[in-house]
């Protein structure tokens, strides 16, 4: 396969557009690896959504510092615009109506839905960081064009994960990233649109999601995304300091480590490329030279004597009992599981019994306080917040027993391959 003809998709996430030296190094990446046909997905700069998320929190409550935030978000990005360019670049004039949009969001929001709110603030991150790149990436010779994400990935209206219409978006965007005149693109990640061009976004960390979303479409030889880790490890290294990195691994088994809450991948990324058959490469942008690892066919299985070890914070264990003390019967089950799906809530475990029937979600507080409201409608209610999941896949006993040592064990499932248990 010839590097000129074959496209390749490049996603940079925060960490790798924390500051201007990081930026800089984004750059000689795509000048000194990137291939001549390329798309580069941008997230937003480092920590940029969580500030995102607190001025949109501070715009729901009227709260007086929200003009304060959104200054220090405005700050940080001009200081770090003005580190790689000159005072009158045209990139200013660009940057300006977006921060001009994002006051306008915040201080008018009188009538609109929150969750459309929280996609039209927060989505303003991947804009900026976007335009920096891109005026970054010409000013330093390589020529490239700068895509809005809403015009060409085509959504419903499920504000906060949106949900892809799969026949619009791949028409949109061979429409517009066909590489007639145009050898580079630069696209944010995490965005959407409507048919009204409204933002959507595509769920958190949701830039790997992009970058599947549009090798799938343009039939990419590879996806590769840059991280700040050397590839994907089997363990969160900032817990064990004897992570191992993973050469290469099943796309079964990185849908798997997803799942179960595995952060180095987005959980919606693998599907679109094992359709495909489109690697993905994690590597570090950190040490570009290094391999990474590479998710790929399934025949690439992780080996046996190294376990996956995935916590998962922030856990809301929910309890459910009948109103007249009876058992927990299947109609109970399918009517909370009916609920579930219907507003895209993921049970990440559950176990019943015969009186009682436990539900383990993630705390998001937009989901979980209509979840609450609903169960207990219908039936007796207890919950226990602030758990943690542990996952591990490949495990054996004296593991198990080393990584919940003085840990209050909640609930606990095995399989033949993974154990899960849930931790107080």
């Amino acid at each position: 396969m010839s590097l000129f003809s074959d496209k390749y998709i490049y996603k940079f996430g925060g960490a790798s557009l924390a500051d201007a030296q990081r930026i800089k190094k984004v750059i000689s990446i795509i000048k000194s690896y990137g291939p001549a046909r390329l798309v580069v997905v941008i997230s937003a700069l480092g920590k940029t959504t969580n500030e995102l998320e607190r001025i949109h929190l501070a715009a729901r409550a009227n709260d007086p510092a929200l003009e304060e935030l959104i200054r220090l978000l405005e700050e940080k990005h001009l200081a770090i615009a003005k580190e790689l360019f000159d005072e009158g670049e045209e990139v200013f004039n660009e940057l300006d109506p977006w921060f001009v949009k994002l006051r306008d969001w915040a201080f008018l929001r009188a009538g609109y839905d929150d969750l459309f709110l929280y996609d039209q603030i927060v989505s303003i991150g991947e804009y900026l960081s976007s335009i920096i790149v891109s005026h970054f990436l010409r000013k330093t010779g390589r020529d490239n064009r700068w895509i809005n994400a809403c015009d060409i990935i085509r959504t419903d209206h499920s504000y906060r994960e949106a949900i892809i219409d799969w026949d619009i978006t791949h028409t949109l965007i061979n429409q517009s990233l066909n590489f007639k005149g145009e050898t580079c693109y630069v696209v944010q990640g995490f965005i959407g649109g409507t048919v009204e061009k409204m933002a959507t976004t595509l769920g958190r960390e949701g830039s790997d999601y992009t970058a599947a979303i549009i090798a799938s479409c343009v039939e990419a030889v590879e996806a590769v995304v840059w991280k700040d880790v050397p590839g994907v490890l089997n363990a969160d290294p900032r817990i064990f300091k004897d992570a191992v990195k993973l050469d290469q691994i099943s796309y079964y088994e990185a849908i798997e480590m997803t799942y179960y809450g595995a952060q180095v991948i987005h959980p919606k990324t693998l599907q679109p490329l094992q359709q495909k058959k489109i690697p993905l490469r994690v590597k570090s942008f950190l040490d570009p030279d290094l391999p990474g690892t590479l998710i790929h066919s399934d025949d690439a299985h992780i080996p046996p004597h190294i376990p996956v070890i995935i916590f998962k914070s922030n856990q809301l264990l929910i309890s459910i009992y009948t109103r007249d003390f009876s058992f927990i019967a299947d109609e109970h089950i399918s009517q909370i599981y009916a609920y579930l799906v219907r507003k895209g809530i993921k049970s990440n475990l559950s176990q019943n019994s015969a009186t009682n029937f436990s539900l383990i979600v993630d705390n998001v507080s937009y989901k979980t306080e209509a979840l609450l409201e609903f169960l207990k409608h219908h039936f007796r209610v207890l919950i226990n917040e602030g758990l943690q999941i542990l996952t591990i896949r490949n495990y054996h006993a004296s593991l198990v027993d080393l990584l919940i040592k003085d840990r209050t064990v909640l609930l606990e499932q095995r399989s033949r391959h993974t154990v899960q248990i849930l931790l107080k």
